[in-house]
């Protein structure tokens, strides 16, 4: 291919969506310059790059021997942004056959960082950028034909939930999700829950009278998100998908701080549990905030 500008964003869904507005000043800032994205392939569908590659690749395995040959990789890119830590072999090839056009940033925030995690992901591009004019919330767009496809397999409830995170300690516990959406339900109010990989693996087990929904990728779940009038759940990806088609979010925050991590969007609410601990957050002021939110969204 022609040359283009790689991004190399390893990580989960929702530290992928978080990179969005990077992705997408970049493709404004390139212009012409075709963007090729470099992520599991899962969360790549979020974003309309112009060439992917798995980062599991075995094609990608030479980048981190510790030897000086060339990649393919380096020639076919007029700048690299990398977001990974400046050490190993990847930075060290990366210096010798792209120089300055190579950047790493490590996509951590640092220690007692109060600015939000997409401006930190956007910071390495200001010297290329003006920033002053690029949207920092995620957006994913979506064609009505998948908006269609989504209400085709089942009609989209009110209310989507996503009782799952990466960590237990950033999770609400299940029953308490679930005594707070049979409440709701006596309200008259439909309730989904998403049921995705990673809760069907821990074995998640609903009553009956709950619905599931098990989206067969992102782009699917992102059509559902965007048609429901409400998304609630952790600290995790859906609630930042879900934002970033525009639907409004309650997001339950523990131990994470929701200065860097809650969904960037205008109509995007959090519930920050009593002393950080989502076991001490009860089901009734759960069921408060959503009713609060579910007024001021009609």
């Amino acid at each position: 291919m022609n040359t283009s500008i790689t991004v190399w964003r390893s990580g989960a869904v929702g530290d992928f969506v978080l990179t969005l507005p990077a992705l997408a000043a970049l493709k404004e800032f390139g212009r012409d310059t075709p963007i090729r994205v470099v992520a599991q392939p899962a969360p790549s569908a979020l974003f309309a790059a112009d060439a992917f590659i798995d980062s599991n690749s075995n094609s990608l395995a030479a980048l981190y021997a510790p030897d000086p040959i060339p990649h393919t990789l380096f020639d076919e890119s007029s700048l690299l942004l990398v977001y990974g830590k400046a050490e190993g072999p990847l930075f060290e090839k990366a210096r010798i056959y792209l120089g300055d056009r190579a950047l790493f940033w490590d996509p951590a925030p640092p220690n007692n960082s109060k600015s939000h995690i997409t401006d930190h992901l956007l910071k390495p591009l200001e010297k290329l950028i003006d920033l002053s004019r690029v949207d920092r919330r995620p957006v994913i767009e979506v064609q009505p034909s998948e908006l269609a496809e989504a209400r085709a397999l089942h009609p989209i409830p009110t209310i989507l939930v996503h009782p799952g995170s990466s960590s237990p300690t950033k999770s609400w516990p299940l029953e308490r999700f679930i005594q707070w959406a049979q409440q709701l339900s006596e309200e008259g109010i439909d309730i989904g829950f998403i049921c995705g990989p990673v809760e069907k693996e821990r074995g998640m087990k609903l009553p009956g009278d709950l619905l599931c929904f098990s989206p067969p990728d992102l782009r699917m779940l992102a059509s559902i998100l965007a048609q429901a009038q409400l998304f609630v759940g952790n600290d995790s990806g859906p609630g930042h998908i879900a934002a970033a088609v525009g639907t409004a979010t309650l997001s339950l925050f523990g131990p994470t701080d929701p200065t860097l991590w809650a969904p960037r969007r205008e109509t995007s609410r959090v519930l920050v549990a009593p002393m950080r601990d989502l076991n001490e957050l009860s089901v009734e002021r759960a069921v408060e905030e959503t009713m609060h939110i579910l007024a001021s969204t009609h």
